[in-house]
């Protein structure tokens, strides 16, 4: 009898435990669940018309458009769309914050841009998703932003985003899981254990990493640059061009290193040559942020990445970085159409 009551104590503390956890989460960290895009033009779309609140990185909040995206309103056919990962998504910055929102604003309905950045949408899922992206609008988008962290490319991955095959983001939108989701403490606590939260507790469960150091003395011009990958990879984006009869950019910001001395540091190195210098040969419009960034930084003393609620220079783009983004969008766009 007494372990009865004792489990039916601890099983009453546990669901008063959850529900306020719970309620706390709705207004720190509220996220949906994700369903399958029935467009396939990414893995997933949250559900349509869902609020969202970020308060664990960045403070931000929103509601997601009628089609899943973070968007104020859905766009039918917008003849601009931007495309990538959780920077681009933009739920660490609130809705007027996101670089899509800005440029909107800055053309002043001149054009129309439509965000479908979606997490977990690396450059290759990214590039991957470019037709289906473009073959659900009635009338096909004049330009496309393609946002990239990356600019070192490997041929394995670049021929598995050519052919379709990059690694597909399940969505548990039907069963238990699903609605186990639907309690934020749940959700919070799934996200967790998918993201490694058991790795903390139990590091010798997991295999060693060998890590081969750079040696003393190796210089840029020896680092290995895949120029097939590179070949390859811009080769289908051109082809995309002219099938499409469209234009795509590819802005791309790199992750900055604050110096012990004051200085602010990229990771620029001869891969950002090899990425610009082949989209140039195949006529693609490719956008480096880090002299932006670094004037941002000296002359401002802004960085791109990181929030007051965690650490500076790491994790998600801020608002200033959202900002510096859509301003150089902004002018390479006006210049583009002046030519």
């Amino acid at each position: 009898m007494k372990t009865v009551k004792g489990f039916s104590k601890f099983l009453l503390a546990g669901i008063v435990a959850s529900v306020i956890i719970s309620i706390i989460l709705c207004v720190y960290s509220l996220t949906p669940i994700h369903i399958e895009n029935p467009d396939k033009n990414t893995d997933y779309i949250w559900e349509p018309n869902s609020r969202w609140i970020t308060m664990t990185e960045g403070i931000g909040g929103g509601k997601y458009d009628a089609n899943g995206f973070n968007n104020v309103e859905v766009m039918e056919n917008p003849d601009i769309i931007i495309v990538g990962s959780s920077h681009v998504e933009g739920r660490n910055v609130t809705q007027k914050e996101n670089m899509s929102y800005l440029l909107n604003e800055m053309f002043e309905g001149k054009h129309e841009i439509y965000n479908m950045g979606i997490s977990g949408h690396h450059f290759y899922k990214t590039c991957q998703y470019l037709p289906a992206s473009l073959d659900r609008f009635e009338v096909t988008p004049k330009l496309v932003l393609v946002e990239s962290a990356i600019v070192e490319l490997s041929k394995d991955q670049v021929e598995a985003a050519i052919n379709g095959t990059v690694e597909f983001s399940l969505s548990h939108s039907e069963g238990l899981i699903a609605l186990l989701q639907k309690i934020p403490f749940l959700r919070v606590f799934y996200s967790q254990i998918e993201d490694g939260l058991f790795d903390l507790f139990m590091p010798e469960l997991q295999p060693e990493v060998i890590v081969t150091p750079i040696s003393e003395g190796t210089t840029e011009s020896q680092i290995n640059v895949d120029e097939e990958a590179y070949e390859l990879m811009f080769n289908y984006l051109a082809s995309i061009e002219e099938e499409y009869d469209t234009e795509i950019v590819i802005f791309f910001h790199p992750e900055e290193v604050l110096e012990e001395d004051g200085t602010i540091s990229f990771k620029n190195n001869q891969h950002v040559s090899a990425f610009a210098s082949e989209a140039f040969k195949n006529g693609i419009d490719f956008i480096d942020m880090t002299s932006y960034f670094e004037t941002m930084y000296y002359e401002e003393h802004k960085v791109p990445h990181g929030f007051i609620t965690g650490k500076a220079a790491f994790g998600h783009m801020n608002a200033d970085g959202h900002s510096a983004i859509a301003d150089v969008l902004y002018d390479v766009i006006t210049k583009m159409e002046e030519q």
